[in-house]
Order: structure tokens, then C-alpha cells, then sequence
């Protein structure tokens, strides 16, 4: 490490600690960015929506997407609160299609990115520990690679995802309000030139399936943890049972060689709750808040956040605190009206009414 001390640390180079290095990178700050892993293992796939390039157009990430494998989204197909499958392509976009993407690479790109604006980027790192450090800033022990090293920042963001690790050690909890998982397989099978993102609805959850490049496809049951755990869905036997009841994409994959085990991730949804005025530290990304894979928009939450984030941190660090604050508010109101469009959509499938997994998400208290 050149130096022991930063202006803003940034633990997590993902989406959104990738983009809030840059844009604190740009208005001229000294940051560091943390990232535990070299990349170098499979990631969740992701599907932009069209509406995404506006938001990479403005961040100047666009370069980011011809540089990176894609496959052309053509729209959205859906079998929900009915048998019948339905279609929205997305021809009608005034942005084109949508992209699938390899996350992997996607993610790594966006972080040497940031690292050309002049970020520090320093991979297969983890910040053990943060402590309070002389004249308000912060002490961070990092560990990989080589012995213990101390530095000091004057300012963090918590990029870590969904489990917020360093805002949790902070004293901030994360307000959960679900217990959603996904449960996911990678396939392989012919060189795709693009589709459509599949949602299928099941009685213990739904299916998401999308083409990942170059000739993959991701396959994913979304359940609930407890759910998951009784229905053993980590054992791929079981997992291919529960496929074989989803008549649209088991017949879509029908031929693909599965590449290993299944690998179960959280997707619940949460808003992380902090105590204190914010300022010195903030989080961006999942950290901040978590939302369902079903509204289809976590990357572009991921850039947005990771974006303001780091112009809030900006402002702080400058001496004017009411941003950091109208950033929170803003994570507030954002949650509360994503909350809203998340339930007025699982009411419409009304298949099955006893099951667990639909009923916790139709009874009022959980809305």
C-alpha cells in the first residue's frame, strides 16, 4: 500500500463501490478502494433494462458494456397469476435492448475503471476491523496477501452487499423485511445471440432464468430460507425435482449440462438503519438497501446509490453535512415506494393463497 492514509475508503468494488470511487475519484478526493475477491469466481448474472443506459450514459460507464461480454435482452416473459405466458419486448424502447451480462467481468471492469481515474484499487483485501481514529476520521485493519496493515481514512463507504458487514460493526442494523434467497445453477448449452428474461411463477417461489454469455444460462428458484431448508433445494436432485413443476423453464434449459451444485445467495429485502447523524460513513449498493431480483432494477440502484453516495461523502468531507443526510431520506423514500410496487405485484398471483411463500407476501402486515 503507497500510503496509510485516504480521504474516503471504499470497502467493496462492485457496481456500487466502483461508482462511488469514481465519483469521488473525479471531483478530485484521494480514495481507496477494497475489493475481497480477485474476480476470479462466477457472479449472479445480471439483466440491464433498457432504461439503464441513460444512467450509464451520464455516469460514463457505457464504455463499460462494449468492453465487457454481453448478450442482447430483447424483453421480459413472465407466467404470473395464470398459466399462460405473456411477453414485453422491449422493441418499443427508445433505448434498445436491454444486455445480459457476465457480472464477473462487468464487475472487474467497472473497478479499473475507477482505478484509470486514479482510485487505489487493491483486491483480495478485507477490512477486519474499524475503529475511531484522532481528528474524527477512521482506523481500518486490512488483511490479504501480506501482513496486517493499518490505514486511516478520513471518510468510508460500505459497498459489502447485502450483509453490510462494516456498517453492522458500526452499530447500524438492517431493517429485513423478508427472508428471500436464490437458489441458482449455471447451465450450459449452445452459443446464445441473446432472449428474453423468463419469470415463473411456482408454488414454493418462482423461477428466474436468463442467457448469460457466451453460451450459458443462469437458473434460479427464489424462495424463502426456511422454504429452501426444508425443501433440501441445495441438493441438485431435489433442486431438478422442483424445475421439472416449472413447465417453461424446464423445457428452456431441457438440454443444458448443469456446471455444479446449487449455490444459494440472500435476496431478501431490507433498508439498513443507522443511528447518529450520517456523514462520516455511508452505505451504497445492497448495503444500503436491499430490494427483490424481481423488480429487475438492482444494478441500476447499484450505480445510482454508489454515485450519490459518493458525492454525499463529497459534500462532508467539504464541510456541508445537509446532503449526507438528504441522502438517507431520499434511501428512505426510495425504499418505501419500491416496498409498494413489490407487493401490489406478488397480490396479483393469487394461485396459490396457503402456500407459505405466497401467503407471508399477501397478508397485510406484511406490506
Amino acid at each position: 500500500m503507497s500510503s496509510p492514509s485516504c480521504d474516503v475508503a471504499v470497502i467493496g468494488a462492485g457496481p456500487a463501490g466502483a461508482t462511488a470511487a469514481l465519483t469521488l475519484t473525479r471531483a478530485g478526493f484521494d480514495v481507496v478502494l477494497l475489493e475481497a475477491s480477485q474476480y476470479d469466481r462466477p457472479r449472479l448474472g445480471e439483466t440491464l433494462p433498457p432504461s439503464a443506459r441513460p444512467v450509464l450514459d451520464r455516469l460514463g460507464l457505457s464504455r463499460v458494456l462494449t468492453a465487457a461480454p454481453t448478450a442482447p435482452s430483447f424483453g421480459n416473459q413472465s407466467v404470473w397469476g395464470s398459466q399462460e405466458l405473456t411477453s414485453s419486448p422491449f422493441i418499443s424502447s427508445p433505448y434498445g435492448n436491454g444486455s445480459h451480462l457476465d457480472r464477473r467481468r462487468f464487475d472487474s471492469l467497472l473497478a479499473d475503471l475507477a482505478a484509470d481515474a486514479g482510485a487505489r484499487l487493491l483486491k483480495g483485501v478485507r477490512v477486519t476491523a474499524c475503529a475511531p481514529a484522532p481528528g474524527g476520521s477512521w482506523r481500518l485493519t486490512v488483511i490479504g496477501g501480506r501482513p496486517a496493515t493499518a490505514m486511516t481514512a478520513r471518510a468510508i463507504i460500505d459497498a459489502t452487499g447485502r450483509r453490510a458487514g462494516l456498517a453492522r460493526s458500526l452499530g447500524a442494523d438492517r431493517r429485513i423485511r423478508d427472508r428471500l434467497v436464490g437458489v441458482a445453477v449455471l447451465c450450459r448449452g449452445a452459443p446464445n445471440d441473446g432472449g428474453s428474461t423468463l419469470i415463473e411463477a411456482v408454488r414454493e417461489g418462482w423461477w428466474y432464468s436468463a442467457p448469460l454469455p457466451p453460451d450459458q444460462m443462469m437458473v434460479m428458484l427464489m424462495t424463502d430460507a426456511d422454504l429452501c431448508r426444508s425443501g433440501r433445494y441445495t441438493d441438485l436432485v431435489r433442486w431438478e425435482d422442483a424445475l421439472a413443476q416449472a413447465r417453461h423453464t424446464h423445457q428452456r434449459v431441457a438440454g443444458y449440462r448443469r456446471l455444479g451444485r446449487p449455490r444459494v445467495a440472500s435476496a431478501a429485502s431490507h433498508r439498513l438503519h443507522r443511528t447518529g447523524s450520517p456523514g462520516s460513513w455511508l452505505a451504497a449498493g445492497d448495503a444500503a438497501m436491499g430490494i427483490d431480483p424481481l423488480s429487475g432494477t438492482g444494478l441500476v440502484q447499484a450505480t445510482v446509490t454508489g454515485e450519490l453516495a459518493g458525492r454525499a461523502i463529497g459534500h462532508w468531507l467539504l464541510g456541508r453535512l445537509r446532503p449526507a443526510r438528504a441522502y438517507e431520506r431520499w434511501l428512505d423514500a426510495r425504499f418505501a415506494e419500491y416496498w409498494a410496487t413489490r407487493s401490489a405485484y406478488y397480490a396479483l398471483e393469487t394461485r396459490w393463497p396457503t402456500a407459505p411463500f405466497w401467503r407471508r407476501r399477501q397478508e397485510p402486515s406484511r406490506s
